[in-house]
């Protein structure tokens, strides 16, 4: 059973994927920065984090409401004293009015944004960042100054990437078991009996078999080790033996 209570070990941290995750992250950061200074050129009111979803899903509505205030169009029938209010589709009333400044190049801003985000930072590497535009406003937000910051949920992942956590009871037992089997191996010099196997009862070649199952390098000078880390693409490593 899961306790909740257990405290996750942190063993070690894999400085390649830590540093690679957290500069692509800055690139995808910096890609949505130029769409917003671009969106900071039209004299429109400024976004707020919230506007970050609509500003790359629906970027026309957007603009409409930060143009209007939000107002509904309305196209007018009839004569005065006897009109009638027909509402206006937003996208289509944006097509009726003059565009602000800045306007087609905000669009094609946008555009080429969505697809480098698409396409991500870092590809076929553990420390890969693809954020699909519509998602960005998880991991981003923006302050008062019209300026793009990590969100709690990013800064979380950014500093998780890289290091490798034991997680459960099992797992920290395990580990603390190998632990003890590294002192041994250490102390007793069972690295040199491995190369002269008839000087023990069990061969050196099988002892080292038993350790290799949860021990990748053993540190002769300091009597520690570095677990074996899984072989998937991601940037939160574990060690196979920590599972309940």
């Amino acid at each position: 059973m899961e306790n909740k209570n257990l405290k996750p070990l942190l063993i070690a941290t894999i400085e390649l994927i830590a540093k690679g995750y957290a500069a692509n992250y800055a690139s995808v950061k910096n890609e949505v920065q130029k769409v917003i200074d671009l969106y900071g050129k039209m004299n429109l009111p400024p976004l707020t984090s919230g506007d970050l979803h609509g500003l790359f899903s629906d970027t026309e509505t957007l603009l409409y409401d930060k143009m209007t205030g939000g107002e509904q169009a309305h196209l007018v029938m009839g004569k005065a004293d006897n009109s009638q209010r027909l509402a206006i589709d937003k996208k289509k009333a944006m097509e009726m009015i003059t565009k602000p400044s800045g306007y087609s190049a905000l669009l094609a801003g946008v555009d080429n944004c969505i697809k480098i985000c698409t396409n991500g930072f870092g590809v076929n590497t553990t420390s890969h960042i693809r954020i699909p535009a519509t998602n960005l406003i998880e991991y981003f937000v923006i302050d008062e100054k019209g300026k793009l910051q990590f969100s709690d949920k990013a800064k979380d992942e950014i500093d998780r990437a890289g290091k490798v956590f034991i997680t459960t009871e099992k797992g920290q037992a395990i580990y603390g078991f190998l632990g003890k089997v590294a002192a041994a191996f250490n102390e007793f010099g069972i690295a040199k009996l491995m190369y002269n196997p008839d000087a023990i009862t069990i061969s050196g070649e099988n002892v080292a078999k038993i350790i290799a199952e949860g021990i990748r390098i053993v540190d002769t000078v300091n009597g520690g080790y570095t677990p074996i880390t899984t072989a998937s693409q991601s940037a939160f490593p574990r060690v196979p033996f920590d599972r309940e």
